[in-house]
């Protein structure tokens, strides 16, 4: 690469990571994580980069190469490779548990009603029937967890209520915590992860092995229409999660046929809206769009 692509390209990586790190800063700053403590995390993960996915082959990785490859001392390395980081497999694996069982009562022909709805659960059904109930549903999806501690992890997430009559009425058709701030800046890590990885594997990518990564964008937009385009793209985006999620059901090994298939394959589908204001003076309209193939709206 000659010496003036790459600084066109540098340029490009550290407008791009500014913009990127603007809305992670802010949550940072919200939460009083100061800017050593970021710096800890960003020189950990430099480093387990460098040992994951720069290692040379056959080689091993030693203080020294990793040093050279981040650009960050010796000593600092060291001490990073020596003590363990932070772990948040609980909560990813509590995360997985509850989506386990929204998807069940949303999409199990047991759990869901004529409207296509999930039906509101007696808590326990009746011992001479195999009447869906809370209780099934958990027994069926929540991988051996009790009863009573999938309820309560429900409530206090917001997931789901009681009603007068003893039933558990789930409160969203996805699982999205109302409550949990653990849980929520869980699904940061995740959901900005899985994004941002999926734009790395399109950088390098030829155009027939590019994942679908499309957004539409427009930045003049009046006020007045803001809460109807705000209500259609909540109903499409999530009819179109909805038809993928029973697709994927249809051939994922955890809920259909364990035996069926080869390999393990993460495949994931997202769909976000933002709003900000925009400033009024100096406008130069633009409209900027990645979605280049008219399609018919889903069934």
């Amino acid at each position: 690469m000659s010496a003036q692509k790459n600084s066109e390209v540098e340029n490009a990586l550290a407008a791009a990571v500014r913009r990127l790190l603007r809305p992670v800063v802010r949550i940072l700053l919200r939460y009083g994580i100061s800017y050593k403590t970021f710096s800890d995390i960003a020189k950990r993960v430099f480093i387990d980069i460098a040992s994951d996915d720069f290692a040379l082959p056959g080689r091993k990785n030693t203080v020294s190469r990793v040093s050279v490859v981040t650009g960050l001392t010796r000593r600092d390395v060291a001490r990073l490779m020596s003590e363990d980081g932070p772990d948040d497999t609980p909560v990813r694996e509590q995360h997985n548990r509850i989506r386990r069982l929204t998807a069940g009562w949303t999409n199990d022909s047991a759990y869901i009603g004529k409207n296509g709805r999930a039906l509101s659960l007696p808590l326990e059904g009746k011992q001479e029937d195999q009447k869906a109930s809370f209780t099934t549903l958990v027994r069926t999806y929540g991988n051996d967890v009790p009863v009573r501690a999938a309820l309560d992890e429900l409530l206090r997430l917001g997931v789901v209520e009681r009603t007068k009559n003893d039933h558990v009425r789930l409160l969203t058709q996805a699982y999205i915590p109302a409550k949990g701030e653990v849980e929520k800046i869980e699904m940061l890590g995740s959901d900005v992860a899985d994004l941002a990885a999926a734009i790395d594997h399109n950088l390098q990518a030829s155009p027939k092995h590019a994942t679908f990564q499309r957004k539409v964008v427009y930045d003049d937009l009046p006020q007045e229409v803001i809460d109807q385009l705000r209500t259609a793209a909540n109903e499409k985006g999530q009819r179109v999660l909805e038809q993928m999620d029973r697709m994927m059901r249809r051939h994922d090994r955890t809920t259909a046929d364990p035996k069926k298939g080869t390999g393990r394959k993460r495949l994931v589908l997202g769909v976000y809206v933002r709003e900000m204001d925009m400033p009024e003076t100096g406008r130069s309209a633009t409209a900027e769009t990645d979605a280049t193939d008219e399609t018919d709206e889903p069934e």
